[in-house]
């Protein structure tokens, strides 16, 4: 049976004098746990020491698909932290609760069905939220919950993030300082190609500093195809896969096949990394596909306002109630020297009775005040009424129920935009901090909708001014 490739489609490691890699594969193997040859080569790249002894690599990145078996590789690493290296403090974390929660009861095993590791173990935690191993020197193994305060209050020898396709930012940002004030830390990531509901910005940026070789103290490994290629050639289901012929068979992958779309199992399966387009929130096509050239029916029955957390750029969004309501963009500011134009635009073309939204959470709330003292309908939508206006937006574009001009920059903030998500019932809305690109266009225009759908009411135009619109003037 034809195997799966053992070396990496794509590697990276720093430079080092000598390496821990064949004392973790000779300790795993004395307690049953044969690394494949992938794995071992992942060691290789990872476990090499500078000339004082310290790590070569501070950060490991790992992208390999699913049931490969990186969790036996976090094993290693995990055993070797408390049984060579005599880390104090190990933190594995993972996105799911029941993927930490096997992760614990396999390190647990070691510890129980070997009586020499046992008699170094001073209790097993096993509690929810709290399952964990302690030495009897002191040192710990803890599996800690993945949220925007896991972690903090531990300072840890080695973080070992599982499922890091869902690794976003916050996370990030309350997990990393557990590392800051250790002496020789290391951190690993893995997990799979980010989808286009993940939220693995950070994931993907380790990966994109990798490919430009200038950090010289990350190590990266990935199992992947690229390109235009064929989903049903079987030399890349084994180039991918490196546990085809052990873990996994390539029948099982046929089965895969036949029930995924192809973009699923290119990811999923093939390893593959989507570009930003793919990844949207929103395909491309389906926006495309409600893009017109013909001004819509009507004067515009909302308008909406958002600018950027930086206070140097505003637009103004239309929507047009009908049948298929209408949205664009109608007009972008430079606000460096203030927003007075802004208002001043505003209150030309509105009145008490034409609705002005406003997003509770965007710095374009200052405008509100100098608007209603004119006497102009501000709505500020409440985060609810933000949610229930992305997902209206969405199903809208989805469902071809709605119109726009086919606008760059709308394009470019739909292309590069993601999900917020809030609370667990799956409710989102457009996250204002995970894109560099200006994201205002397409918050306009999804409140737009949102307005012309809800308080919006339809204004006919005779004469002259018959079914135009001001775009971008």
């Amino acid at each position: 049976m034809a195997k799966g490739i053992q070396t990496p489609s794509f590697s990276l490691a720093p430079k080092s004098v000598q390496s821990s890699w064949a004392d973790v594969s000779d300790l795993c193997e004395a307690y049953g746990l044969v690394l494949d040859e992938w794995q071992r080569n992942v060691l290789k790249m990872s476990m090499g020491e500078t000339a004082d002894g310290k790590w070569a690599a501070t950060r490991v990145g790992l992208a390999v698909p699913r049931q490969s078996g990186k969790t036996a590789l976090f094993e290693a690493r995990e055993l070797a932290g408390l049984l060579l290296f005599g880390e104090e403090l190990i933190l594995h974390s993972a996105h799911l609760v029941p993927t930490a929660l096997e992760a614990f009861l396999r390190i647990k095993a070691y510890f129980e069905n070997f009586d020499d590791l046992g008699k170094k173990v001073r209790r097993i935690r096993e509690a929810n939220g709290e399952q964990g191993i302690e030495m009897m020197n002191g040192q710990r193994l803890k599996f800690v919950a993945r949220s925007k305060g896991g972690g903090r209050g531990f300072s840890a020898d080695a973080l070992l993030l599982d499922e890091c396709q869902e690794l976003p930012d916050l996370t990030w940002a309350a997990m990393l300082p557990t590392v800051s004030a250790r002496p020789n830390p290391q951190i690993w990531l893995a997990g799979t190609p980010p989808g286009p509901n993940d939220n693995g910005e950070v994931f993907t940026r380790t990966r994109d500093i990798a490919y430009t070789g200038k950090d010289k103290r990350l190590a990266w490994a990935e199992w992947s195809v690229s390109g235009d290629v064929d989903l049903d050639d079987r030399k890349l289901w084994r180039q991918s896969n490196p546990a085809v012929g052990t873990r996994i068979t390539e029948d099982h992958i046929q089965d895969e096949r036949n029930s995924m779309d192809d973009m699923t199992f290119a990811r999923e399966r093939l390893g593959m990394w989507a570009s930003d387009e793919q990844l949207s929130v929103i395909p491309s096509d389906a926006w495309n596909m409600c893009g017109t050239g013909t001004a819509p029916d009507g004067l515009p029955s909302v308008y909406a306002v958002d600018m950027n957390h930086e206070r140097t750029r505003a637009i103004v969004a239309v929507g047009v109630s009908g049948p298929r309501p209408h949205v664009e963009v109608a007009k972008e500011f430079d606000i460096t020297g203030g927003s007075s134009e802004l208002v001043a635009w505003l209150l030309e073309r509105t009145n008490r009775r034409l609705p002005v939204l406003v997003d509770a959470m965007s710095p374009a709330r200052s405008v509100v005040p100098g608007l209603q003292a004119k006497n102009r309908k501000v709505i500020v939508t409440s985060t609810a009424e933000s949610m229930q206006a992305c997902g209206g937006f969405y199903d809208a574009v989805l469902g071809g129920e709605l119109t726009h001009f086919q606008q760059k920059p709308v394009d470019d903030a739909l292309i590069a935009a993601k999900k917020k998500k809030i609370g667990d019932a799956g409710g989102w809305v457009w996250d204002r901090k995970s894109v560099d690109v200006f994201l205002s266009p397409l918050i306009g225009v999804t409140l737009a909708h949102f307005g012309a759908v809800k308080f919006g009411k339809r204004r006919s135009s005779s004469g002259e001014g018959r079914g135009k619109v001001l775009v971008l003037s």
